[in-house]
């Protein structure tokens, strides 16, 4: 998954001609993400890739946009984050963190550094919070969850931005 990413992050690093707005974590928040800013998927999760016959494929390039990719894993690890704290299994984000920054890293030859990735975390915190705050502004993802679920969202919000 991590090195899908990082061959991804390459890729679209070379279509220079597209002009896209932000993703809509960082158009939701006047802090943006940390880094510099190519285009990036804006929403890499597991649920975004599709297993094949010659390796894993990405989808659902809805929320493509210009962004960091210091942004793009933290969202990624934010995703994590979120299912490890809902579930009570915190040690899970510990190593799916650690085993995806070490395979990202090696497959990009980069290094990613930890406090950008933070604070990419925190800004897709802020996004979130605005939006639970104000959900006909949000993606389709939240506008159209059940008000049960989004009081489930704001103690996740409140812990990360503590």
């Amino acid at each position: 998954m991590a090195e899908t990413l990082a061959v991804l992050h390459g890729s679209l690093a070379t279509l220079t001609n597209v002009s896209l707005p932000p993703v809509a974590a960082l158009d939701a928040t006047t802090q943006g993400a940390p880094g510099e800013g190519q285009l990036i998927h804006g929403d890499y999760a597991a649920a975004n890739l599709i297993a094949t016959t010659s390796g894993l494929k990405v989808v659902d390039f809805d929320e493509c946009g210009q962004g960091s990719i210091e942004f793009e894993i933290g969202n990624t690890l934010y995703m994590v984050l979120f299912d490890a704290w809902h579930s009570g299994e915190l040690d899970r984000y510990d190593r799916f963190r650690s085993w995806f920054l070490d395979a990202y890293q090696r497959a990009a030859s980069v290094d990613v550094e930890d406090a950008l990735l933070n604070e990419a975390i925190k800004v897709r915190a802020r996004a979130l919070r605005q939006w639970l705050a104000t959900p006909t502004e949000a993606p389709i993802g939240i506008r159209t969850s059940s008000p049960e679920w989004r009081r489930q969202l704001q103690p996740f919000v409140a812990e990360v931005l503590s």
